[in-house]
Parts: C-alpha cells; structure tokens; sequence
C-alpha cells in the first residue's frame, strides 16, 4: 500500500486501466496499466492531475491514488 507522502509533483507513475479489469475484459496476460504519466498537479489528499510525457493534459479530470 502507498502512502501520500510517496507521490511528488514531477513523478512519473502508471495508471491502472479499472475498465478492463473484469474478468472476461482482458486476457490472461494483458497490461492492465496505462502510462507512463506525470503528476503536474494534486488537490487535498491523494487527488491528483495528470499529464502526458508530451506535456498534454490526461482526459477525464483528477485521478485517486
């Protein structure tokens, strides 16, 4: 389990792709995460923004940590 202290602005992270994790979205040995991604941003505790290595914004808002 992570902590809040261990996610900086400026690191890079994966994120993991909840869509597809039922069973029968995914194969047995498919990648279910996404990334690399950049925290460029973060809100109260463990929200945090997102971006590209190109430097655009990741979709959808805020992610949980």
């Amino acid at each position: 389990m992570t902590k809040e202290e261990d996610f900086y602005l400026g690191d890079k992270i994966l994120k993991w792709d909840s869509r597809r994790e039922d069973k029968g979205n995914h194969g047995k040995i498919d990648f279910l995460w996404k990334g690399p991604y950049i925290i460029y941003a973060f809100r109260v505790i463990m929200i945090f923004f997102l971006k590209k290595s190109d430097g655009t914004k990741v979709e959808g808002g805020p992610v949980n940590g």
